[in-house]
């Protein structure tokens, strides 16, 4: 009636699996202190776009090295994969400033709600900018 024993997946067999929980564990713990962090300055009378630019920056500050040697335990140097982490976080950047904006200022949603969305969009676009470019596997022309 009950198996002997449950087959669960194994980071071997799905390494693309477990790096998306990685960079979940990453992202989400980082998110959650620069949301809160977020909320406290535009608390204090801060715009949204500027309280959002500095939240943006610290985080990424702190996830490369989480993300380089946890998250895609990457091998490539620090000189390829810093310059192209920046470029992703400006990527996600832009994707997160715009959503903020349209969503509070044009469609009048709550600033808090409206940033909530904007996070995870440009979580979205880092994630696979990280996956596909930053830290992808070497090809010959790299």
């Amino acid at each position: 009636m009950f198996p002997d024993r449950v087959s669960l997946p194994r980071p071997a067999t799905h390494p693309a699996l477990f790096r998306l929980l990685r960079y979940l564990v990453v992202g989400g713990g980082t998110n959650l202190l620069l949301y809160l962090a977020y909320l406290g300055i535009t608390f204090l009378g801060v715009s949204p776009e500027v309280a959002t630019t500095g939240a943006f920056a610290a985080g990424m500050a702190i996830t490369y090295l989480l993300n380089r040697g946890w998250t895609f335990r990457s091998t490539h140097a620090w000189q390829r994969t810093a310059p192209r982490y920046v470029a992703a976080y400006l990527m996600g950047y832009v994707v997160q400033i715009s959503a903020l904006a349209g969503l509070y200022r044009l469609l009048d949603i709550p600033h808090p709600l409206a940033q909530l969305v904007a996070m995870g969009l440009a979580a979205v676009t880092i994630f696979l900018s990280l996956q596909f470019w930053v830290f992808a596997e070497q090809t010959p022309q790299d």
